[in-house]
Formats: C-alpha cells, sequence, structure tokens
C-alpha cells in the first residue's frame, strides 16, 4: 500500500468516513488554489484517489467471483427445472404413479396428477391453491393460476401416451418456473 499522509481507515474499503475526509482535503484544494497548503492536498487527493482506484481493482475480482456464483446458481435451478423435474415426472407417468414417489414428492406429485387431468380434459385455466392442497406450501403461500395452451388439444389415449408424458412434462415445468419465478430468457 501506498505511503499517503491523509490516514484512511482501512484503506481498501471504503467508509463514509474515508470519502468524508476525501471530501475535507477536496474542498480545502477548492478553496485555496494558492496558498502554501494547497501542493500538499494536492498531492493527498492524488493518493487518496490512488487508493481507491486499487479498491476498485480488488472489487473486480470479487465481482467476478459474485457474477460467476449467480450463473451457477441460477444454472443449478435450471438444470433442476429441465432435468430433475423432467425426468421425475416422466418417471412418475410411465411407472404408473409409484406411491413411494408420491410419498417422496407429494407436492411434485399433486401438480402433475392437476396438469394431467388438466390436460386430458381441456381445461381452460388450473388453478393450484396452497391453502386446499397444503402439499403445494412448499411452492408458495400464493394461490397460482396458469391457462392452459394445450386446450384444444385432444389426447386419445393409450395411443398418444408418449404426446401427452412430454406435454405434460413440459407444462408441469414451464408451472414451476412461473410460479416460482423463474427469471425469463
Amino acid at each position: 500500500m501506498r505511503n499517503a499522509s491523509l490516514q484512511l481507515e482501512n484503506a481498501n474499503e471504503p467508509s463514509p468516513n474515508n470519502y468524508e475526509k476525501l471530501s475535507d482535503v477536496q474542498k480545502s484544494v477548492s478553496v485555496s488554489l494558492v496558498d502554501s497548503t494547497s501542493p500538499s492536498n494536492v498531492c493527498k487527493i492524488i493518493q487518496s484517489t490512488e487508493i481507491l482506484e486499487d479498491y476498485l481493482k480488488s472489487r473486480q475480482g470479487i465481482m467476478r467471483f459474485e457474477r460467476r456464483h449467480m450463473m451457477e446458481a441460477s444454472t443449478r435451478a435450471w438444470m433442476w427445472i429441465d432435468r430433475d423435474v423432467s425426468m421425475w415426472v416422466n418417471k412418475y407417468i410411465k411407472e404408473g404413479k409409484p406411491l413411494e414417489m408420491v410419498q417422496r414428492s407429494i407436492w411434485l406429485s399433486s401438480i402433475v396428477d392437476r396438469v394431467e387431468v388438466g390436460l386430458i380434459g381441456r381445461f381452460q385455466k388450473l388453478v393450484f391453491d396452497p391453502n386446499i392442497n397444503n402439499a403445494l406450501q412448499v411452492i408458495s403461500p400464493k394461490r397460482f393460476e396458469y391457462v392452459n395452451p394445450q386446450r384444444s388439444r385432444l389426447f386419445i389415449l393409450p395411443a398418444d401416451m408418449d404426446i401427452m408424458v412430454e406435454e405434460v412434462s413440459n407444462l408441469t415445468c414451464d408451472i414451476l418456473t412461473a410460479w416460482i419465478g423463474f427469471p425469463r430468457l
């Protein structure tokens, strides 16, 4: 660290006191442009800006780390939706809704069952109310409505089973991303 005659508190981290000290020095220079303290004060200002510049450079590394963390967290969340939830839904329906899967993820099985009934019944909208189905409280305490974009599609089972499973999976993932509040891409 530079040997600055302006003594800042923990010069690597700006604080309100440091900014006040810098501001006082800058004011003293602007008030007395040609008196005997001006050259000394100008040196202090230059040294203080160099200290702040060093701080900003150190913050760049921290900001890179924070951005990377945000991207990794977002990636994990999207992988959970796109991979884990989607695979779970496909397995759940194709294996005949095994009881052990229901017991492990009652909240998800509740959503999938509602989506499946809504698609087969061609419902206009799907309503998920945690006040009626307590299992949904893990997502949100608020009621959620989703307009069914597949309302016009008629599924003829079992011939359309694979298509229906894919639609249930896609719609379940869409509902979760909207309800949880995933960022729009």
